[in-house]
């Protein structure tokens, strides 16, 4: 508005395309004005002239016509100079209007004008530059369809206010559509403006682009706004506080935290409400120091009601203008969190049920213990103890039992440690005790000897005794193993040699023990091999009838082939099947041999009546390994009565006695007949036998051996037999090599023999020659029960 009254406002002229026109019509007027004159003239001298001829008067003429021509001549000087000067006054107001026109449209504001209906009258080119819109197309039309809807009622209000009242600005933002169909914010600064008379005859005014400046007043706005609402909802404490530490504002998380009202808090200082850890905590206490954000700090607080809680406290200060340095902080509340932090840790590293340290934690202490060594020698030990009952108490009693026996060992291995020494639970049955300065090896055995004393006492749970017994390997640093992976290698090989010869017993790390186990690695090492490339081979031999001399069945053998193509015998590979891993590996593989060789005989036409396969104690302890086993015969179409399971003595007295038990019970559900091999090396007895689903009793080959010319060894055979008998379950002899024991065990009324007697063990292709062979001697052979015609039966 006020640029308005400063700059001369000439009238509004013709577009500039029409000033070219102009100027040349006015030139053709001024040459048109001077040639008229110039005619009159001409044409008076020539009518003087002919008056002259005629009448004679020529004096008198020539005067008029000079006055006349005078007359004329003034005329035309005047009307010329009033023509240029008109001329000259028009050029000085177009280069007015020109310069008008380029300051106006230089400004950066809209410059406009309307009429009392509201439309556009004058619009500087800035127009165009801030909704898009030509000023030509624009120029008639009603401000109003460019204001947006939202606006357009509010502006017209004041656009008649303004007519009518004469005297009313308007000020005010609003909304102008562009041509882009964009919404632009616009800040409107008009006045009515009059004519000659006063009246008022539209506006005049400004129009500035504000939309920059509204975004941003928005933006802060909605900042403040989030500000303040996270301020208020943050989950944790929020606190200003200035220079000196008092709180200048609190949000409501901080008042819930610490008790304290927002004007209770006015009159706190931070540091007065928090507890530092350590003394150099206290130099950089959280709200104080210069600019910048410090370390997060974990302290103590305590609230109103003298409550302590551990908070972490991260703050940054700056500098205001105002109040000088002003400190944010953020106090979360981590009471929670340390809590389950401990629990973690403690979960971590101590065992939840027995609550001793776990393997993790005696690592650490084994680790310190061998540095401290280096720098103080002494002695150290590990001890390694094995609970060597458990699993049959958890199966037998219920794991209620096995937690109360572990909770109670772990009692009495506290008892008897001594105060330096360090009792470890390392897993399910598996205990550990750590003893530092060792005085010699004799007591380190007292007290070894001591631990399996306090194991052995009776406890009771629920009116049953349950017994507890154990092993222990023994390992020294720094003579068994000078680290800490050494230690504990030492003294596992040593429980490994407690438990395999008979348990219950303390054993001493010695070195031979880790050549033992080298060996023990080679053998798994070999399976393994032998496994991944479907080197496991079986061999059959057979088992005859000693009534007939008719083959009755085979047994299938495990062999490992080697390199060279040698067979390597089961006391080559024996000890991989104390490994889970590569035993049950190893079974399968020579499961799936056996069940291929049997479906090509079968396929073949081949009468092989029965095949046995020996199940060691680690696939039977597998839950579903008889349903494994049944699923592979139907695979192959292998009837269950043809098919025979060996088990040892040993699956009485195993750990996994139910889960053996549930799968023998299975098999003979099923059909699948059962035998007890290598009976009488072992401690089954009557009972035992009697309560397993056993088929035929098998007779160990050690026995069979001596029975011609030891009478203990043929009183043994002769008692297993009438034992079996008396149960109904027929016996097979086996390592039957000569006539002499042949004869013998069918004395001893052993209905089935096998051994190199009748063949060695036979390779699959070997099996059918073999069986039509014995078929064919046995239709030639006169007397079936004679012990010639049996081996004559067997071939040679």
């Amino acid at each position: 508005m006020a640029l308005l009254t400063v700059l001369p406002r000439p009238a509004q002229l013709p577009a500039r395309s029409s000033e070219a026109h102009r100027a040349r019509f006015q030139n053709f007027g001024l040459y048109g004005i001077a040639l008229l004159g110039l005619i009159a003239i001409t044409l008076i001298w020539l009518g003087a002239g002919r008056l002259i001829e005629l009448e004679g008067e020529r004096q008198l003429y020539l005067g008029a016509a000079a006055v006349l021509s005078l007359m004329i001549l003034v005329f035309t000087i005047v009307v010329l100079r009033h023509q240029v000067g008109l001329a000259h006054t028009r050029d000085e107001l177009r280069a007015s209007e020109a310069q008008y026109r380029t300051v106006v449209d230089s400004i950066g504001d809209v410059i406009f004008e309307t009429d009392a209906a509201g439309c556009w009258t004058f619009l500087n080119r800035a127009w165009t530059d801030v909704n898009g819109h030509a000023v030509a197309a624009s120029l008639g039309r009603p401000v109003t369809d460019y204001v947006h809807v939202a606006d357009r009622a509010a502006f017209t209000t004041a656009f008649h206010q303004a007519m009518r009242g004469g005297a009313h600005a308007i000020r005010a933002e609003l909304r102008l559509r562009t041509a882009a169909d964009e919404t632009r914010w616009i800040a409107v600064d008009a006045a009515p403006r009059r004519d000659a008379d006063g009246t008022v005859i539209g506006l005049a005014g400004t129009l500035t682009d504000v939309t920059e400046r509204h975004d941003a007043e928005v933006a802060l706005r909605n900042s403040e706004l989030k500000f303040r609402s996270l301020f208020d909802m943050a989950p944790v404490g929020v606190a200003l506080t200035d220079r000196a530490g008092r709180f200048i504002e609190v949000n409501r998380a901080f008042t819930a935290m610490t008790g304290y009202a927002a004007a209770e808090a006015a009159n706190l200082v931070l540091h007065d409400l928090l507890i530092m850890k350590r003394r150099e905590d206290g130099e950089r206490r959280p709200g104080f120091g210069a600019e910048g954000r410090r370390e997060p700090s974990e302290c103590g607080l305590v609230d109103k009601h003298g409550a302590r809680k551990t908070v972490l406290v991260n703050s940054s200060t700056a500098r205001d203008a105002e109040s000088g340095l002003l400190t944010w902080s953020i106090i979360q509340d981590i009471s929670e969190r340390k809590r389950d932090e401990m629990k973690i840790w403690q979960a971590a590293n101590f065992d939840s049920l027995t609550g001793l340290p776990n393997r993790s934690q005696l690592h650490e202490a084994v680790d310190e213990a061998i540095a401290d060594a280096a720098r103080k020698p002494g002695s150290l030990a590990l001890l390694l103890i094995d609970l060597d009952n458990f699993k049959l108490i958890n199966d037998t009693l219920g794991h209620e039992a096995g937690d109360l026996a572990l909770r109670r060992t772990a009692d009495r291995l506290r008892r008897v440690a001594r105060e330096d020494d360090l009792v470890a639970r390392l897993s399910g049955d598996e205990f550990a005790v750590f003893v530092r300065d060792i005085e010699d090896h004799a007591a380190l055995e007292r007290r070894a000897a001591e631990i399996l004393r306090a194991l052995r006492r009776r406890m009771r749970f629920r009116g049953e005794t349950i017994e507890v017994h154990g092993s222990v390997g023994v390992a020294l640093f720094p003579e068994h193993g000078e680290s800490r992976s050494d230690l504990f290698r030492s003294a596992d090989l040593a429980l490994y040699r407690a438990k395999h010869d008979g348990r219950g017993r303390i054993v001493v790390f010695e070195p031979a023990m880790r050549a033992t186990a080298e060996r023990r690695y080679e053998v798994l090492t070999t399976v393994r091999d032998a496994i991944q490339g479907s080197r496991v081979v079986a061999v059959y031999q057979p088992q005859m009838l000693l009534a007939t001399g008719a083959a009755d069945g085979l047994e299938a053998l495990v062999r490992i082939e080697h390199g060279d193509g040698r067979l390597g015998l089961p006391g080559e590979f024996m000890s991989a099947f104390e490994d889970a891993e590569v035993g049950r590996a190893l079974g399968l593989q020579m499961l799936d041999r056996v069940t291929r060789d049997f479906e090509a005989w079968l396929a073949a036409g081949i009468d092989v009546k029965r095949i046995a396969v020996n199940v060691s104690n680690i696939e039977l302890r597998v839950d579903d390994y008889a349903e494994r086993v049944m699923a592979r015969l139907r695979q192959r179409r292998i009837p269950f009565e043809r098919f025979e399971i060996e088990v040892t003595e040993t699956v009485i007295f195993d750990e996994g006695v139910p889960a053996i038990r549930r799968n023998l019970r299975t098999f003979a559900q099923n059909g699948i007949s059962l035998a007890l091999d290598d009976f009488g090396t072992g401690f089954a007895s009557l009972t035992h036998l009697k309560s397993l689903p056993i088929s035929r009793v098998k007779i160990d080959g050690s026995f069979i051996r001596h029975v011609v010319t030891d009478p203990q060894s043929r009183s043994i055979v002769d008692a297993i037999v009438r034992l079996s008998h008396s149960l109904g379950k027929p016996v097979v002899a086996e390592g039957v090599e000569d006539a002499e024991q042949l004869e013998r065990i069918r004395e001893l009324r052993c209905e089935m023999a096998q051994g190199f007697l009748f063949a060695r063990p036979l390779r699959a292709e070997a099996v059918p020659s073999f069986l039509l062979r014995n078929l064919s001697l046995l239709a030639k052979a006169p007397r079936p029960r004679d012990a010639d015609a049996v081996e004559r039966a067997a071939g040679p």
